[in-house]
């Protein structure tokens, strides 16, 4: 019974210890080529935070010391289809600054002023007037 057992093991592999050996290296090599690509393919989704401002989002800052220390006092990330009304944290705000990838922000303004923050884009804000509203857009060009 013993013999008939070593015999079917060698059957099931003909070419011997070497290729035996060699299989599971390769098998390996090639998980680790499929592992290595799952993970770099993942690295550009996410962007890196600049003054504070994690992606995806549109960041406001009350004055330039706020964005120099890297602190946002509000921030806005959805997409819609019409105008959101500031809070108190982001209205007149001095400086924003737009972290995503592929969509713009529109700031609108009392004044009646429109601007477009393309992304990756800061916006002296206060040298239009007095932000008082957001859209962002499935846009980089509002």
């Amino acid at each position: 019974m013993v013999n008939v057992l070593r015999s079917a093991r060698r059957t099931t592999s003909p070419a011997g210890p070497a290729a035996r050996a060699k299989k599971p290296f390769f098998l390996t090599l090639f998980l680790a080529t499929i592992a290595t690509a799952g993970l770099l393919s993942a690295v550009p989704a996410q962007a890196e935070t600049a003054s504070g401002c994690t992606y995806p989002r549109v960041c406001f800052y009350p004055t330039v010391a706020y964005l120099n220390a890297n602190r946002p006092t509000a921030s806005y990330r959805d997409i819609t289809p019409s105008w959101q009304n500031l809070g108190y944290q982001a209205r007149g705000a001095a400086v924003v600054y737009n972290s995503r990838n592929d969509d713009g922000a529109r700031l609108h303004f009392t004044n009646g002023t429109t601007v477009c923050v393309k992304p990756g884009v800061y916006v002296n804000a206060a040298a239009y007037g007095t932000v008082d509203k957001i859209r962002i857009m499935d846009s980089a060009n509002c």
